[in-house]
C-alpha cells in the first residue's frame, strides 16, 4: 500500500460541485486520514518502524537505563537473518533510534549479527555510555558468519557515542565483522574508539568523526583473518592521545582531518598505514613525532607513507617530522625493516637540518625519506631526506 505521503496527511484537492458532493468527499478524506495515522505511527518507508527501540521498552529520556531494551531490539532484529557459507542471505534489519533522542546505557551492548543487523538514526541520536563500567566495550559487533560477505547492506549510520573519557579503560566499538560500513557515525571519549578484532576487514568510515579518545581507531597484534584494507574517508580523528595505532591492519585515511593530539597522529608496531591528502595539525604545543614506527615493527609491513596533504605545528615545532625504531629483529628475515615514505607534503614550523632537510630521527632513521615536501615558512622546496646513511640499489632511489 503506497498511499503514505511524507507526513502522513492526507491533502483534499479543491474543486466545484453540489453540498452533498462534498460532504461525501470530506468524509471519505476524514476515513482516509484515520486508517492511515496508524499505519504511519507503525511502519516507516522501510518498513523498519516495528524496531524503533522505544517499542522494546527504551525511554531515551537521557536519564533511564536503557540497556536492556536496546539488547532486546537487536536480539529481535536478528531472529530472521539467514546465512549461506561465507553470504549472508536474508534477514537484514535496522534497530532505529529516534531522531534526537539522547538514550542512557550504562551496560555494553552485543550486536550478535551485526553482518545482518544495524543501528541506525535518520536525522542523527545520541547513546549515552557515559556510564559503562572500566574494562568494558559499548558496543561489540560479532558477525552471524565468520569472514561473511554482506554486501555493505547493514546500516550503521547518523549515531553519535559518547564514552566515561579517554582515561578510561573502555572501547566504543570493537568489531569482529567484515563489510561494515558507519555513515554520519560518531565516537568520542573512550579509551579506544574503534577497534580491529579477529574476523574484521573492509570496514569503511564515510563522514564519520572519532574524537577524544585515548586513542581513536586501534589495531593490535596476533589477530587472523583480520585488518585488510579499513578505511576511513572525509572524516576527522581529533583532540585524542593519539589518531591511530596500528599493529597488524593496512588502514587507508583519505581526505581526513588528523587534528590536536597530545601525542602521535600515527604510530605503528607492525601494520601499514597509508595517508592520502590529509591534514595533520597540532594546534597544541607537543615535543612528539606526528609519524612513529615503533620498536615491535620488524619489516616493510610495518611502514608508514604519506603522500599529499600536509602537516603542520602552530606553536611549538616537535623535535623532528618522523621517528623510525622499526627494524629486522624480532621477525628475522633481515632486510632494512620498516619505512616511512613522505611525499609533495606541505609542511609548516618543523625542525631542519644544517643541509635544509626535515630532522627525522630513531634507530631505523635511515630508513625515511622525505621527498619533494614543501617548506611552510616562506614557500619553496625542501632539502630531500633520502635514506640517510645507506645508499639505494641501482635505479632504486625513494626520492
Amino acid at each position: 500500500m503506497k498511499m503514505l505521503a511524507k507526513n502522513c496527511t492526507a491533502e483534499v484537492a479543491s474543486f466545484s460541485g453540489t453540498s452533498e458532493t462534498v460532504l461525501v468527499a470530506i468524509a471519505v478524506a476524514a476515513m482516509l486520514i484515520a486508517l492511515l495515522k496508524p499505519v504511519c505511527a507503525q511502519t516507516s518507508s522501510t518498513g523498519q518502524q516495528s524496531l524503533v527501540v522505544t517499542r522494546f521498552g527504551a525511554k531515551c529520556d537521557g536519564v533511564t537505563d536503557d540497556t536492556k531494551a536496546f539488547q532486546a531490539a537487536l536480539d529481535a532484529a536478528g531472529s530472521k537473518c539467514r546465512a549461506d557459507g561465507a553470504y549472508v542471505i536474508a534477514g537484514f534489519r535496522t534497530v532505529l533510534v529516534p531522531d534526537g533522542a539522547i538514550c542512557k546505557l550504562n551496560g555494553p551492548l552485543i550486536d550478535t549479527k551485526s553482518d545482518c543487523v544495524g543501528l541506525s538514526s535518520y536525522a542523527g541520536a545520541t547513546l549515552d555510555f557515559v556510564g559503562l563500567p572500566s574494562g568494558k566495550t559499548a558496543v561489540t559487533l560479532n558477525p552471524l558468519a565468520h569472514g561473511a560477505y554482506s554486501g555493505n547492506v547493514t546500516r550503521f549510520e547518523n549515531i553519535q557515542m559518547i564514552g566515561p573519557g579517554p582515561k578510561s579503560n573502555t572501547i566504543g566499538i570493537s568489531s569482529a565483522t567484515p563489510n561494515t560500513t558507519y555513515r554520519q557515525f560518531n565516537i568520542h571519549g573512550f579509551g579506544h574508539g574503534y577497534e580491529v578484532h579477529s574476523g574484521s576487514w573492509e570496514n569503511h568510515f564515510v563522514n564519520a568523526t572519532i574524537s577524544d579518545c585515548g586513542v581513536d581507531l586501534y589495531c593490535g597484534s596476533g589477530l587472523k583473518d583480520a585488518g585488510e584494507q579499513i578505511t576511513f574517508e572525509g572524516g576527522s580523528l581529533f583532540n585524542s592521545g593519539q589518531g591511530i595505532e596500528n599493529d597488524s591492519c593496512e588502514f587507508n585515511i583519505s581526505n581526513s582531518s588528523l587534528d590536536e593530539f597530545s601525542g602521535p597522529a600515527v604510530v605503528n608496531g607492525g601494520g601499514s598505514t597509508r595517508l592520502n591528502s590529509d591534514h595533520i595539525e597540532y594546534v597544541n604545543s607537543t615535543t612528539n613525532e606526528p609519524l612513529v614506527v615503533s620498536g615491535n615493527a620488524c619489516n616493510a609491513w610495518g611502514s608508514i607513507t604519506m603522500e599529499g596533504g600536509q602537516i603542520q605545528f602552530d606553536h611549538t615545532a616537535p623535535k623532528a617530522l618522523a621517528r623510525n625504531d622499526g627494524g629486522p629483529g624480532p621477525c628475522g628475515g633481515g632486510g632494512w625493516g620498516s619505512y616511512i615514505r613522505i611525499s609533495n607534503v606541505f609542511l609548516g614550523n618543523i625542525p631542519m637540518n644544517s643541509n635544509g632537510a626535515p630532522v627525522v630521527t630513531g634507530s631505523n632513521s635511515s630508513q625515511i625519506a622525505v621527498c619533494h615536501a614543501t617548506k611552510g615558512d616562506g614557500g619553496g622546496a625542501m632539502g630531500n631526506v633520502p635514506n640517510i646513511g645507506r645508499k639505494n640499489l641501482p635505479n632504486q632511489e625513494q626520492c
